[in-house]
Formats: structure tokens, sequence, C-alpha cells
């Protein structure tokens, strides 16, 4: 359903389209054939895409893969934004003087000239430099060694440190107060003022993505604690309802059951109904309504929870996230990057990087912003995205044996060695992947660090 609804909205009029019901027949077919999407999925996704739809005609962006927290893709950075940072970018390119020997160059890398305890000077008691022009000539006291859990032996990065204020009384836009590094402030200050402006237009979209702890911005669409088989075998067949009838053993239906099992046939019928078992995916709209998602009330179950715990909270109460209030007078830390990937006769594709979260623990990053501003004879690029999860076995019902329609069911990665560790461990992995989503030029992708 999340990868439908990602792959709608990279249609063209897609926000008008939605609402045309002799072109949604023509789509619901095309859905239907989609592994998982049954009329009872198209439905819900049909009515959350019209809402969908009205967000992104106030504001331009869409949410998408939105469970625990969501991901905003926009096209309506302002197209001058993406001219400046193309023609900055050649500029600081042609300034290398060293010959380009990989695929990936960071054109601005924060993490080059990190401080050093004990050898950096920085401004102490507070001090700033309001001025970025004046950053260079900026002087203070070396900085002492910080004692903390979350620290690095000597070197911390500090690109952009508690240094980009909001400006005004109201609205995004904001000001870059200290030194970007490995960007002059002084040759490169339009520069300076293009990253302010993309900035300034990530503040929105971080604050729809944005979470508070664990508490996601979205209910869960299908709550459910396990799966069912499609296929049941037969109560003769079953362990536990031999035993129920074997406390009368003069009963016929008893008897036939052991002639069965004598017969052979217990062992083969299982052997088959292993070989041949489907299982039942769960549906939407199976507990709780679409109206009733929307309103927060999602706490019904499909399968109930294994553990019964009277303290356990499934009503969902929606919350807002706004920087430019609750960070106005603090101001923002921004860690600034610009990265070039060009590819040659002899690099004739980049395979992208690992699965990673931006920065280092004690950067405490808790989102992050990425914007394509240049495209050139390449195919198209996507961003894959996984979330933390918990499938404790306190709480849902499986068994060893039922590992792998587990992970399958919650989209959960690995392959069959990965699941016999996973069998010998009791428990799943914490990771549910997402999907993809396509970063064209101009398009500018919002997502949190969990």
């Amino acid at each position: 359903m999340l990868g439908l609804m990602n792959d709608l909205t990279e249609e063209h009029g897609w926000h008008k389209n939605i609402f045309d019901d002799n072109l949604m027949v023509d789509w619901r077919m095309q859905a239907l054939s989609r592994p998982l999407i049954s009329p009872k999925a198209w439905d819900w996704c049909l009515a959350e895409l019209q809402d969908k739809a009205l967000y992104f005609e106030q504001t331009g962006n869409i949410v998408v893969f939105n469970t625990g927290a969501g991901i905003v893709k926009s096209d309506a950075v302002a197209e001058m934004i993406q001219t400046e940072l193309r023609d900055a970018a050649k500029l600081l390119e042609a300034d290398e003087k060293a010959p380009r020997q990989q695929v990936v160059l960071n054109i601005v890398d924060p993490s080059l000239f990190p401080l050093v305890y004990g050898r950096t000077r920085v401004l102490m008691d507070l001090g700033r430099c309001l001025n970025v022009r004046l950053a260079i000539s900026a002087l203070g006291t070396f900085a002492g060694i910080h004692y903390g859990r979350r620290r690095l032996p000597r070197e911390q990065r500090t690109p952009t440190m508690k240094d980009v204020d909001f400006i005004n009384n109201s609205g995004t836009d904001v000001r870059i107060t200290s030194y970007v590094n490995n960007l002059h402030p002084i040759r490169s200050r339009a520069l300076y003022g293009t990253i302010e402006k993309l900035i300034s237009q990530s503040i929105e979209p971080w604050n729809q993505i944005l979470i508070k702890q664990n508490r996601g911005r979205t209910p869960i669409r299908i709550r459910t604690y396990g799966v069912k088989p499609d296929n049941e075998r037969p109560k003769w067949a079953t362990w536990d309802n031999l035993r129920k009838l074997e406390s009368d053993r003069s009963n016929t239906t008893f008897k036939e059951a052991v002639n069965k099992i004598k017969e052979g046939l217990s062992k083969a019928l299982y052997t088959k109904w292993k070989r041949l078992r489907t299982w039942r995916h769960p549906e939407p709209g199976t507990a709780f309504s679409f109206d009733d998602w929307k309103a927060g009330r999602a706490g019904k179950t499909i399968i109930d929870r294994k553990i019964d715990d009277p303290d356990f909270n499934t009503c969902y109460n929606f919350y807002k996230v706004a920087l430019q209030d609750s960070f106005r007078k603090k101001g923002l830390q921004v860690v600034v990057k610009i990265s070039s990937v060009e590819l040659t006769l002899e690099d004739l594709a980049y395979g992208g990087t690992d699965w990673h979260l931006d920065g280092m623990l004690n950067d405490h990053i808790v989102a992050s912003a990425l914007y394509v501003f240049d495209v050139k004879n390449v195919t198209e690029a996507r961003l894959s995205f996984r979330q933390q999860t918990r499938m404790e076995q306190a709480e849902f019902h499986y068994s060893k044996h039922e590992m792998e329609i587990l992970m399958e069911v919650f989209a959960i990665p690995g392959d069959r060695e990965d699941m016999d560790d996973f069998v010998m461990a009791d428990f799943p992995p914490s990771l549910q992947d997402l999907g993809s989503i396509v970063a064209p030029q101009g398009r500018l992708l919002v997502w949190p660090i969990q």
C-alpha cells in the first residue's frame, strides 16, 4: 500500500487525476495487478491519496511511507536555487587542485578540519560571531576536552554548530551565523545565501516528519500481532484436537483419527500442507475504518496482542512540530554537505552507499534533507528506506517454524541464512523495508533519523 501510493504520486497531475472517477477505473485495475493489493487495499489507498492531494495543493509537499515517521518529497524548490547551487558547485570543483580520482567528490565536506580538543580555538561563554564574514578572524580560547557518554576521543565534527538563526519574528527564513566547514565565508558569500534559502525551505517538511521519541506521526493502518493460514489442516490431523478427543477413546471420531494416523495419512497430509500452505495477509479496514484511522481511533486489532497489559495504550494522539516556534531563540544546528557523483568510461556505474544513518552518535542528528540540483546523462537515482520495528515474541503470535512467513508479511529483510539465525535467537530482526523514492533533478527529500 505504501509503495503503491508512492508510485502513484509520481504520476504527472496525480493530485487532480485522483478525483477523476473515470481515470480511477484504470488505476484500480493496474493497482489490483500488484502483489497484496486487494479491492479493500485499493479503496483505502484511494481515500488516503485524495487527502494527500489536498495537502499537496496547499504546500507542494507529499508525505510518503508515513508509518512510524515518513518521508517528504517536494518538487516545489525555486528553480533559482537550483541554478545558484549548480553554478557554485562548478566554481568549487574548478578550485580543486588535485585530479579527481573517485566517483564521489565531496565539494563541501563536513568532515574536513574537525574540532580538535586542546588545539582548536573556539568562542566560549556563549560568544558568537554574528557576521559570518568575520568568522575567519574571530579568535577564542582553546577547546577543552569534553568528557561525556557520547563523545569521540579527540575530534568532534563541528560544521555549523548552533549557528542557524531564525530571522524576523515569524516565518521560516534563516541566517547562517558561523563558518560552514570547507566553505570560505567571503569567496563563497553568495553560496551561503543560497544554502540559507534551502534550509528555510526544508523547515516545513522537517516539521511534518520529525517525531517525539518513539511516537510516530501516523496511526498504524493495520494493527495485528500475528498471521493466520488460509488452508487450515483438518482437525483430526492436529495434535491439540487429538488430545481433546483422547479423553473419550470410545468416541467414533477418535477411532477414525487413530486409524488415519496408523495409515500414515497424518504425516503425508502435514508434508503436503506445509508445502502448499498460504497465509492470510492482513487487510486494511478490518479492525477499524479509514475514518476511524484518520481520527486516531486505531486501537482495535485483527489478531490480539499475545500478552494482556491493561496499561498498554493503543489510542493515538496527534501532535504538531514547529521548529520556527520551538527554536526561534535557540537556533538550529545544521550540517552542510555538497557532493558530486561523476561517472566516467572507467567507472560506468555508482552503486550508492551502504545502509547507514547520517552523522555520528554524538552529533545528535534528528533529520536529513537532500536536494538534487543537477543531473545529466545518468539513469534514475533512488533512495531506499528502512525503519526500526519491534517484533518481540512476548507480543506476537508465532513459533520458530513460522518465522519465515512473519518476515514476509511484515516486510522484514533477510535470506534463508538470516532466518536460521533469527530462529536460533527466538526473534526476527528489528528492521522493516519501506521502499525507495526516485530522486530526479530539482527534488527535495526530507526524512527523520530515528
